[in-house]
This record gives structure tokens, sequence and C-alpha cells, in this order.
């Protein structure tokens, strides 16, 4: 599985370089990351060889922080990567949070470098999506031998100037279009979607134009879905490809992903073991009631006025 690991910076380089060397390591040489600063090799045209990786890729990683997340460079690697609808894409958050950034890269899923559990997680993920046989407890006992060289690896650069972060009026603007999209998405999707259910189910949870896997495979992986996930996780579509491996498209919010995207995926290749599995996700936005209640947790102090959402 070829990786993809963005960066822009010297102190982000470091972090990049050693996402690379631990990669390599917990994923018992299964995945081949790439980085610019190491794996162009000489006498390469720079930018035609990334192009050639971007387009190649099946996992994609993108430093970010305060330094970099509004450079020129991040912005075309990570667009492009983002919009490879079929292939994920993680951002790791050197000193940001995700609301301290906008573009492309924003709705994917985000992991907190100084976050040990969740950079864990971010491991098991991409171990499982390189080597679906490769045991969980594996991983984490390689993850924890390479944790604190990689947590060593970010020294912000004192004298690289910072991007200016996102004001709470930036903020709150996004907020008031993001829920009025959701309303109009809601209201559009509500008549449909229990046709695109019974239409799915009669499909067995094949793809459209590949082989539809056994009612036993096809009725396990839902079964393991709603079980794991108390039904916040929607299976789209399970089916096998003309390479005879299985694909699964799941549908959930970010938080949905995170919190059961690992499991997930090392309980359904458990399904079929001999099998290499593919497992893709559409993000779907909190409700809108979630994103409102959101905005009261704040509240103005007293004698100042409440922004009017319009």
């Amino acid at each position: 599985m070829k990786v993809f690991i963005s960066w822009s910076g010297e102190a982000e380089r470091r972090v990049a370089e050693a996402l690379r060397s631990a990669i390599t390591t917990v994923c018992a040489g299964r995945a081949q990351p790439f980085v610019s600063s190491q794996d162009i090799p000489k006498g390469e045209r720079g930018v035609p060889f990334i192009d050639a990786q971007l387009a190649s890729n099946d996992y994609g990683i993108v430093v970010l922080s305060a330094a970099n997340h509004a450079k020129p460079w991040i912005n075309y690697e990570g667009g492009a990567m983002a919009s490879t609808l079929d292939n994920p894409v993680a951002t790791v958050l050197l000193d940001l949070s995700l609301a301290d950034f906008d573009g492309p890269l924003r709705p994917r899923q985000a992991t907190k470098f100084t976050d040990r559990q969740d950079m864990r997680d971010l491991f098991i993920q991409i171990t499982a999506a390189a080597d679906p046989g490769m045991p969980v407890s594996a991983t984490e006992i390689l993850f924890d031998s390479a944790w604190p060289t990689l947590q060593a690896s970010w020294t912000p650069d004192s004298n690289a100037p910072h991007q200016p972060l996102r004001t709470s009026a930036d903020m709150l603007a996004e907020l008031v279009d993001r829920v009025r999209n959701i309303e109009a998405l809601q209201r559009r999707s509500s008549s449909s979607s229990g046709r695109a259910r019974e239409a799915n189910r009669r499909s067995h949870f094949g793809f459209a134009g590949e082989a539809v896997l056994p009612d036993r495979i096809a009725i396990g992986v839902s079964n393991t879905i709603d079980e794991i996930t108390a039904g916040k996780v929607r299976l789209v579509s399970v089916g096998t490809a003309e390479s005879g491996s299985i694909r699964v498209r799941l549908a959930g919010t970010a938080d949905d992903q995170a919190t059961y995207g690992p499991i997930l995926q090392h309980r359904l290749s458990r399904l079929h073991p001999e099998t290499l599995w593919h497992f893709s996700w559409e993000l779907l936005l909190p409700e809108v009631d979630d994103l409102v209640e959101s905005t009261d947790t704040n509240p103005p102090a007293d004698g100042q006025d409440e922004p009017e959402l319009g």
C-alpha cells in the first residue's frame, strides 16, 4: 500500500520523515510511505514525480501546523489527495485544532499528534488497510516502540512565520452556512432514503456491475456493523471487486470513523481472512440540533450582544 506524506516547512519535514520511518516499522514492510525529501530519486524532475505519486497513492497523510496550514504547496498536495474520494486522507495536527483551518482538508478525519492514543488509532487504521491480517495487538506493540522517536521529532521552528488562525466571526459564518446546507440536504434526502435502503437490500448489498457476495457474508457484515456501532454507522454497500477483494463502503460522521473505523476493519476482515478487504467512508455532517447546541456552550458575557445567526 502506497502512503503519501505531505509536509511544508523544516520542522514539519522532520515529523514527516519520522512518520515515514514509523509506518515502515509498524506496518512490517506492508506499506510504502513516500516523503519528497527522501524518496525522489536523483535526476528526477521533482514536481512531475510528486504528481505521479499523488495519482497512485492509496493513503494520504498531511502534516499540518500553525505555520504551514495555509501554504500553497500543502493545499496543492492536500487538495489533490482529498479529491480522490475512494482513498483515505488523514490530517495530523501538530499545534492546531480542527477549527483553526479551512479548505479541502477540513472535512477529513484529523489526528492530534500530541495525543498518543489518537496517533495509535491512526497507525492501527493504516496497518489494517495495508495488512488486514495483522493483529491489532501486534500493531500496538510496534507503535509503542516507535512512539518515543516519533514524538521527539516535533520541535516548532521559532523563526517560521505563523499564518493567522481563523477568527470567531469566520467560524460562526461557516457554522451558519453549514446548518443551512444540512437542513436543505435533509429535506431532499428524507423522502428517498427508504427507497434507497430497500434497493440496497434487494441487490444483496452488491456494487453495480460487480459480483455480489454470498448472503451469509453480506448479512454478517451488516450484523457486525449494527452490533459494534449500535446503528450509528450505516452500511452503504458491500461486494466483490474484479480483483476478488471485498469492498465495504460505510457512512457516518468523522467521530464515528475515528471511534469505530479501526474496530470495524479488524472485525470485518476476520469474516473472510483469506481475502483482501478495502474500506471507504462517506463522511456525514452532525445533526443540525447538535451543531446549533454547540454554539450555546459559551454564552456571551453580561452586557454583550449575542450574535445573530440570520
